[in-house]
């Protein structure tokens, strides 16, 4: 499955690298059974991480469908952050969002 990033994927993935939260990160790691591939996925850590631009998930279908991998994922210990955002990402939002991922992480700065 061949996947192309957002611009805020991009940033997000350089800012989370900023932080040294990449070790043992993965992206593009496609999970077949539930159709999804994560925009990021920490292995050891069993975290996979979405960000949701509001043009894509907005709707009925896109909400449901998004809580059904959700649910699909929990089922199998796997934590699941999701976040939102207004395109384009701002830096407010990109910085709210890295520093979640890094307590969940439990990483320090």
């Amino acid at each position: 499955m061949k996947v192309r990033h957002s611009a805020a994927e991009t940033k997000l993935f350089v800012a989370l690298q900023e932080r040294n939260l990449t070790k043992g990160m993965l992206t593009d790691f496609g999970i077949p059974l539930l159709t999804t591939v994560p925009d990021f996925f920490w292995v050891e850590e069993r975290v996979a991480c979405y960000l949701d631009g509001e043009q894509v998930h907005s709707g009925i279908k896109a909400e449901a469908r998004d809580d059904r991998i959700t649910e699909a994922l929990k089922k199998r210990g796997v934590r699941v952050l999701r976040f939102s955002y207004r395109p384009p990402l701002s830096r407010k939002r990109l910085n709210e969002i890295v520093t979640e991922v890094q307590e969940v992480l439990g990483r320090a700065a």
